[in-house]
C-alpha cells in the first residue's frame, strides 16, 4: 500500500477484502510471530508456504546431495531467516522462492507486467489552483501515477502460488492471489468465497487469466474486466 498516497487507501482496502485468513502448512490458529500472521493472511505467501511444506517432505527422497541430518539443520537456519523478515512480504516471499528452488527438483517462474498511466482525482482545486505535481482537469484535481497489472506466479509439484494486481482509471483496482493446480496446459484457481475460477494460461507472448464473471467481485467499478486482458511478458 506504500506505493500510493493516503488519498487511495480507502480504495485500496477495498480491493484487498479477498485476501482472507488463509490455510498454510502450520496452524494459523496458533501464529504468534509477525511473519507468521503476515503468511496467514497473505493467500499468496500462504501457498508458498504449502509448496515449502511439500517440497521439504519430498526433498529427503529426492535431495541428493544433502543427508536428511543436512536437510533438517538446513531447514531450521532458514526458518530463522525467514522469521526474521517480520512482517516484510516481499522478503519473506525472497526466503521461500530461495529455499524451495534449493530443495526441489524443478521450479517454474513467471513474472508478467503491463504498464500504463493511472489517475485519481482529488477534488476541486484549493484557492483556485491545483498542489504542485497534479494536473487540473475540467476543474478537477488529478494526480497522475503508474498502473496497469503484474503477474507473479512460483511453481513446483504441480501447484503454482500466483498473485495478481491490477490498478487502473481512478486509483480502482483488481487482485487475486493464491494456490493454482497444474492441469494439462493451464494452472486452474478456485476462490471458495465468490466462485471466481481462473485458468491460467502461460503463453510465448504473456499470461492469460482467463477469469468467469464472478472475478469481477474483486474488481473496482473502472477495473471490471481487466483479468480478461493478456498480461505482456
Amino acid at each position: 500500500m506504500s506505493r500510493f498516497h493516503a488519498q487511495k487507501t480507502s480504495i485500496i482496502i477495498m480491493s484487498c477484502l479477498a485476501s482472507s485468513v488463509s490455510a498454510a502448512s502450520f496452524d494459523c490458529g496458533k501464529a504468534s510471530t509477525p511473519t507468521e500472521t503476515t503468511i496467514c493472511f497473505d493467500p499468496e505467501l500462504s501457498a508458498m508456504d504449502d509448496l515449502m511444506g511439500e517440497t521439504y517432505k519430498r526433498s529427503f527422497e529426492t535431495a541428493g546431495w544433502m543427508t536428511g541430518t543436512q536437510i533438517k539443520a538446513s531447514q531450521k537456519e532458514w526458518l530463522a531467516l525467514r522469521n526474521a523478515c517480520g512482517d516484510d512480504p516481499d522478503c519473506i516471499y525472497g526466503t521461500y522462492a530461495d529455499r524451495i528452488s534449493e530443495l526441489a527438483e524443478s521450479v517454474a517462474k513467471f513474472d508478467a507486467k503491463t504498464s500504463e498511466t493511472s489517475f485519481i482525482y482529488l477534488g476541486e482545486p484549493s484557492g483556485g489552483s491545483c498542489r504542485e505535481g497534479t494536473l487540473n482537469d475540467y476543474g478537477q484535481c488529478v494526480e497522475l501515477f503508474p498502473g496497469g497489472a503484474s503477474f507473479r506466479g512460483f511453481g513446483t509439484l504441480g501447484k503454482m502460488a500466483f498473485s495478481y494486481f491490477y490498478v487502473g482509471a481512478n486509483g480502482h483496482m483488481c487482485s487475486a492471489s493464491g494456490a493454482a493446480q497444474k492441469n494439462g496446459n493451464t494452472w486452474d484457481y478456485v476462490d471458495m468465497d465468490s466462485d471466481c475460477r481462473l485458468s491460467i494460461e502461460i503463453g510465448a507472448d504473456g499470461i492469460a487469466l482467463n477469469p468467469t464473471e464472478e472475478c469481477n467481485y474483486y474488481c473496482g467499478m473502472r477495473a471490471q474486466g481487466a483479468m480478461s486482458e493478456v498480461i505482456k511478458f
